[in-house]
Formats: C-alpha cells, sequence, structure tokens
C-alpha cells in the first residue's frame, strides 16, 4: 500500500519516524511514516525518572537517533499536541509544546515539523 503515514500516541513522546521492515537496514526502504503525538497530560521520561525538565533525557535522545537512523526526530519531556494536515500532495506533522499542564497558561511554541511528500515514504523536515 502506497502514501500511508500513521499517526500514534500513548507513548507520552513525541517522534517522527520511517518505518522499515528492518529500521537498521539502510538498504531497507521505508515502507510508511509515523507521527507520534506527546502526552497533554501524563508523565513523560522525566517526569517518571524523576529528572529535572531537558536534562538527561536529552541524551537519551541522542543516543536514540544516532542508534536508529529510522528515527529522525525524539523528544521525550514536553507536553503538548500534534497537528496533522493532510492535503493531496503532502502530510505534515506539527509538533506544539505547552509551558505547563499544572496550571493554566497561554504559553506554547512550535517544536517541530516533518512532512511527507506524496509518492514518498521517507519524513523530511518542513
Amino acid at each position: 500500500i502506497a502514501d500511508v503515514a500513521a499517526i500514534a500516541g500513548d507513548a507520552h513522546s513525541s517522534w517522527a519516524c520511517d518505518l522499515k521492515l528492518d529500521p537498521h537496514d539502510p538498504e531497507d526502504r521505508a515502507v510508511a511514516v509515523e507521527f507520534t503525538t506527546p502526552s497533554a497530560t501524563s508523565e513523560n521520561l522525566d517526569d517518571e525518572a524523576g529528572w529535572a525538565y531537558r536534562t538527561k533525557s536529552v541524551d537519551v535522545e541522542r543516543r536514540i537517533i544516532r542508534e536508529n537512523p529510522h528515527i529522525h526526530w525524539a523528544e521525550l519531556d514536553s507536553h503538548g499536541y500534534l497537528v496533522v494536515d493532510v492535503t493531496p500532495d503532502r502530510v505534515r506533522g506539527e509538533w506544539h509544546f505547552v509551558d505547563t499542564v499544572h496550571r493554566p497558561s497561554t504559553g506554547e511554541r512550535l517544536a517541530a515539523r516533518f512532512e511527507v511528500r506524496r509518492g514518498e515514504a521517507r519524513l523530511r523536515r518542513a
């Protein structure tokens, strides 16, 4: 099946990945892409581990990406949401992170934007 984009959740973190049968084989081509939404309120890696926000998990993210070439981006700490925009020519995911989940706040930021074009099965930064 061509032009498949999976939208995932419940990982409590943000991911942008190519989906391959063998993700560690550089010759294996991707068959789909995956956009994973962060948690809105559930605990993330830093919360679960008791780490200060954006400290130890940054090294974990770098290692994940270095050792898994099919993963383009991962952010394990921030809370927020994913906006997916679908047109006939592409699917784009935009990750938005909020300042806090424990009290009302208007602070949010665009953290990353990736897209896949029609006829391709590989994410690229948008």
